[in-house]
């Protein structure tokens, strides 16, 4: 870590301060990348190897037609867990539904 500035910081609680936060948003991005791949590894499970190669204005579109398929709750549910990346209990005390049935 090179926090170390090149002259006496005029405010050692606020060059602190600035590490601690510093620190802390590292450990938010090391969190969430965790949680982005715990769920990328969860829809992995869906995918079929063998799926073509498409792009992604296509992908995105069959998201949407995948989405209107849905009933409003399911696709509500959905997308709280697959885009915001929502815990389940989360998406269960938002809509209501037990944590079994907000699980996809």
């Amino acid at each position: 870590m090179e926090a170390i500035p090149p002259e006496r910081p005029a405010s050692l609680k606020s060059f602190a301060c600035r590490i601690i936060r510093n620190l802390a948003l590292n450990a938010l991005k090391a969190q969430n990348r965790q949680k982005r791949s715990a769920i990328l590894e969860e829809l992995d499970e869906c995918i079929p190897a063998d799926m073509p190669d498409y792009e992604s204005t296509e992908i995105g579109h069959l998201i949407d037609c995948f989405l209107e398929s849905l009933p409003k709750l399911d696709a509500l549910v959905f997308v709280r867990r697959y885009f915001y990346s929502e815990q389940v209990k989360k998406i269960a005390a938002v809509t209501g539904l037990s944590a079994l049935k907000a699980d996809f």
